[in-house]
């Protein structure tokens, strides 16, 4: 069917007879053994590395493209979550891409501002519903959606973690935009194992700082945006739970896609969730491995041999 690899499908050759996956929690570690070709590959490296790495003829870096969407979960079991007002007023108040910047270092290589819950390499679902609502931040609207809300300065706890450095720098920069905008942001840290636990209480939180990676899928977004749903915290819109059912059936491909156009419309309009936008990682490989493909899943050494 195909002549080459495709995804998880297609022509593959396994010319190793052995790989080992090596946990290395450091990046600095990570970037060290490849440097030092104790490692033939490397994930998660410091973004600030990239242009080291450009310029080193022994090493092969890639930019991993698409990988994560940056994300904040609201908890709409605790108010002032519930009222859409002062969901709202929390995009009024982000510059999505001053955020992106500072999780990336300012390079523009590593992000992307964009509105839908499907990358532009997913051509098949990415589309622009909602970008009205995307990143336009006006502080005037800020205090004239708080003022309907009904805010009184009220404690926002917003949930976080220091394991994974990309989603500490985009909490950061959130709560200090949002603290700005005269929203009381008050950030709880702990490993990201207790906070997923903690988020799913839906108890003594508002926000949770989080990170999507590909679907492939509009019904994979269930779990965030179904009444009742582990994840959605809260959230329910009847006309969402329709339009994930009809996408659920077996339609013609342009019938789902102008479903799921509408369903991003409503995200953005309820702000179920927001989006800040795409963040990029940095892999490398050593230039002694070849015919190695960076892909969003997980890595991928079939077809790959060294010389």
């Amino acid at each position: 069917r195909f002549d080459g690899p495709s995804g998880f499908g297609g022509y593959r050759i396994p010319y190793f007879d052995e790989i080992q996956f090596v946990p290395v929690v450091e990046q600095a570690a990570r970037l060290a053994g490849l440097l030092t070709g104790e490692f033939d590959y490397a994930e998660a490296l410091p973004i600030t590395a990239y242009k080291q790495l450009v310029e080193n003829p022994d090493v092969t870096p890639y930019i991993l493209k698409p990988r994560w969407a940056l994300v904040l979960e609201l908890n709409q079991a605790e108010p002032p979550m519930d009222n859409v007002y002062f969901r709202r007023a929390l995009v009024a108040a982000l510059n999505m891409e001053d955020v992106l910047r500072a999780v990336t270092f300012g390079n523009p290589k590593f992000y992307r501002l964009q509105p839908s819950f499907f990358f532009p390499e997913q051509s098949v679902w990415h589309n622009d519903a909602g970008a009205s609502l995307y990143n336009h931040k006006d502080l005037d609207e800020v205090r004239r959606l708080l003022d309907q809300a009904g805010y009184n300065y009220e404690p926002i706890i917003f949930l976080s973690n220091r394991d994974y450095d990309w989603m500490y720098k985009c909490t950061l920069a959130v709560a200090s935009q949002l603290q700005q905008a005269g929203i009381n942001v008050v950030v709880e840290f702990s490993d990201w194992p207790s906070q997923i636990q903690r988020a799913l209480t839906q108890k003594g939180w508002h926000i949770n700082q989080t990170g999507w990676s590909p679907r492939l899928d509009p019904i994979q977004l269930y779990n965030s945006l179904k009444c009742g749903a582990p994840y959605a915290y809260m959230y329910c819109n009847p006309r969402v739970d329709e339009l994930l059912e009809e996408l659920s059936r077996d339609r013609p491909v342009e019938e789902r896609q102008a479903l799921y156009r509408e369903l991003q419309q409503i995200v953005w309009e309820d702000v179920a969730v927001i989006r800040i936008g795409d963040f990029f990682t940095l892999e490398g490989t050593t230039a002694k491995l070849q015919g190695y493909t960076p892909f969003y899943v997980t890595p991928r050494f079939w077809n790959c041999w060294k010389e």
